[in-house]
């Protein structure tokens, strides 16, 4: 029996102010339907599995530490190929080619090519007088429109419609000490840098399966990897925003919608997904904003920004993939810290994936992510022992997680060498803090050193800590 999609869809509310609406969701279902009753091949079949990362990196100018301006960016991404622009004016984003992680020395590979694609945009930028910001959060550009691109339509058109229709009454600012930063401006998040590993699914059923479980993962990642604090030339007091300037800006949904656990186009899902007829569905209730007809399906898999989504790469072509994305992790203090985070989150997804785990309940896992959004390790976490949740100090809970990453890295095949090296910096960080910690109290110091406490923390001082301190950039 062919499995059909519902005609009815939540985006249908902006059909009269987007006629071009209907349309689009029509052409995304058709194929949605043929992947659901097999006449459109997913994925290939997989020998080894691959890992590719993306890796999103906002640039300041050497001689005066603004932001790189877009007309630079754009020159430079035009000249190398396999550079993509971002939202962000000053964001430029590099990615490695996947690598077979299960072969012999697969995370070496991988380390490798992570290394060797950030030295090399290094080298470009150098030859432009820039440099990399090694935040997940860029305190330096202004987090509103001076921080967008605007050469391209989709950055003028999707951000648009968030802005014009986003929740009546939410809150527009947030953080500690009265919440003076903005939370409120989709551009917003073109000054957030992440890091997103990109995984081969074996089938739609292994899909959808470490879909979920990377659901659970995520808030452990973004707990031991918090890495924006600073945003707008403020300190937020909150361990890593990313996640928060998302939900909070681009929340499109109505009361109603909350009220009947009708989940956005970000964050975490309301429910696990059981199928993927659940997936679709969930993607046939956003928007798909764009014109652009024979594009229909892959704008609406890639306009969604969950924690973790599903990609269906070469749908058509003789070689599909099914890939799984994972998208809450900050951008590292390193190439190297970069590497550690993604083997973390890989380990704790397929020891999760191995023993067959039972899933966290889904709103402890929203519990989780905020906690390690506001808290990093300061916080408490919910983990699954012996088939029951338990809450713990988040320093606790992440010492078993890396027990069972370490787990997981030798389940996909790392070497003990492999596993120890990233060991290294888990543990470091358990002793540390989070990146955000570490970052704040060098900025903290300044801070003492320039005012003795009289001013805040501005976004003078935080460009002056960004060019003088090069091992944070």
């Amino acid at each position: 029996m062919t499995e059909k999609l519902p005609t009815t869809s939540r985006a249908s509310r902006f059909d009269a102010q987007y006629p071009h609406f209907p349309e689009m969701r029509e052409l995304f279902r058709k194929t949605a339907e043929q992947v659901l009753e097999g006449s459109v091949e997913t994925h290939h079949g997989v020998k080894d599995r691959r890992v590719g990362v993306e890796m999103e990196l906002s640039c300041l100018r050497e001689k005066d530490g603004l932001p790189l301006d877009e007309q630079t960016r754009n020159t430079l991404v035009e000249s190398v190929p396999g550079y993509q622009t971002e939202l962000g004016s000053a964001q430029i984003e590099i990615m490695t080619p996947p690598i077979p992680i299960t072969a012999p020395g697969g995370f070496t590979a991988l380390a490798s090519a992570m290394q060797t694609e950030t030295e090399q945009l290094d080298e470009h930028l150098k030859r432009v007088n820039a440099r990399a910001i090694r935040l997940g959060s860029d305190p330096n550009v202004f987090a509103d429109e001076r921080c967008r691109t605007t050469s391209k339509e989709r950055y003028r058109l999707v951000p648009g419609f968030h802005a014009a229709n986003r929740r009546a009454g939410m809150a527009s600012y947030f953080g500690v000490d009265g919440g003076r930063v903005r939370c409120d401006e989709v551009a917003a998040v073109g000054a957030m840098s992440s890091i997103q590993y990109n995984l081969d699914c074996a089938s739609i059923q292994d899909g959808i399966n470490l879909l979920n479980r990377a659901f659970v993962t995520g808030p452990y990642a973004v707990a031991l990897g918090a890495n924006a604090r600073f945003l707008d030339g403020m300190d937020t007091g909150y361990a890593d925003v990313r996640g928060m300037v998302w939900e909070l800006s681009h929340d499109i949904r109505t009361y109603a919608e909350v009220a009947q656990g009708l989940s956005g186009r970000m964050g975490l899902p309301t429910a696990y997904f059981q199928s993927l007829r659940d997936y679709f569905i969930d993607l046939h209730d956003q928007p798909s904003i764009l014109n652009i007809p024979e594009a229909a399906f892959e704008l609406a898999a890639g306009l969604y920004w969950k924690d973790a989504r599903l990609k269906f790469l070469r749908l058509h072509e003789s070689d599909p993939q099914l890939v799984l994305e994972f998208r809450p992790l900050s951008l590292q203090p390193s190439a190297f810290e970069d590497y550690a985070m993604i083997a973390f989150a890989l380990g704790m997804l397929m020891n999760a994936d191995a023993r067959n785990e039972s899933l966290l309940p889904l709103p402890l896992v929203h519990d989780n992510r905020w906690s390690a959004m506001l808290h990093g390790m300061d916080g408490l976490l919910w983990m699954m022992e012996s088939e029951s949740p338990v809450q713990a100090p988040a320093r606790d809970v992440l010492k078993k997680q890396i027990t069972r990453a370490r787990y997981g890295m030798s389940v996909l095949g790392a070497s003990t060498e492999e596993i120890a090296q990233v060991s290294e910096v888990w543990n470091q960080r358990l002793m540390d803090g989070t990146p955000s910690d570490v970052f704040f109290m060098r900025v903290r110091d300044a801070w003492m050193r320039r005012s003795a406490g009289n001013h805040p923390i501005d976004r003078a001082l935080l460009r002056e800590c960004l060019l003088a301190k090069k091992d944070l950039l």
